[in-house]
């Protein structure tokens, strides 16, 4: 299995469509569909349901896309880190963050560092606390912005000066509009629409000392 090979495949998934694909790599259409043909006999797998308008992956292709992403990652970021010996520091930093107020911190922080390093670029990677964590895992990401509560003790770590506030959205006439403030045991109740993550907790502070609870889903 070739990284080129990999990189063809990645472009079909994307555009879904093998005319479209060819055109941003800059290949013929016929040799395109030989690339992938040829990547789908030696898997043995079918990656690609293709129609007359669209190149849709398959389970098996959709599984393959997320581990060629990882794999075409770490090639760009090891050559990178490869080619970026000199002193002055150069090269991307990658962090991953869930959508929070806090990256104004993280972005402040990098444009002081940009201004002395101007060769140094971030990219900033978007998803939920259990994306960025496996990032973080397989060393796709170099930093994470977590929101607690998170396992931070497999990590070295420290905690932002910035807290969050958050809030329910509910009808005006629902029995919990009228209440002045929410409670565990309250989201247990509720039929709530919540982010994908393994584990999900609430946190109550009460005379200054912080409790958690599990939610049910």
């Amino acid at each position: 299995m070739e990284l080129r090979t990999l990189s063809y495949f990645l472009a079909v998934a994307r555009e879904q469509n093998m005319t479209e694909a060819a055109n941003v790599l800059h290949v013929t259409q016929p040799t395109l569909s030989r690339q992938i043909a040829d990547l789908e006999d030696e898997l043995g797998k079918k990656l690609f349901t293709r129609t007359s308008r669209s190149t849709v992956l398959t389970e098996d292709g959709m599984h393959l896309r997320q581990r060629a992403e990882k794999i075409l990652a770490l090639v760009n970021q090891t050559e990178d880190e490869m080619k970026n010996d000199t002193i002055d520091l150069a090269g991307c930093i990658r962090i991953g963050a869930g959508e929070t107020h806090a990256m104004h911190i993280l972005a402040d922080l990098f444009a002081e560092l940009h201004s002395r390093y101007p060769r140094l670029t971030v990219e900033l990677f978007m998803g939920n606390a259990d994306t960025v964590e496996e990032k973080l895992a397989h060393g796709l990401i170099d930093f994470a912005l977590m929101i607690e509560p998170f396992n931070v003790e497999q990590y070295h770590f420290i905690r932002l000066p910035e807290t969050m506030r958050v809030g329910i959205v509910t009808r005006d006439d629902s029995k919990w509009a009228q209440k002045s403030g929410i409670t565990p045991d309250d989201l247990n109740a509720m039929p709530l629409l919540v982010s994908s993550r393994q584990s999900l907790t609430a946190m109550t502070t009460v005379n200054g000392r912080t409790a958690r609870y599990p939610l049910k889903r």
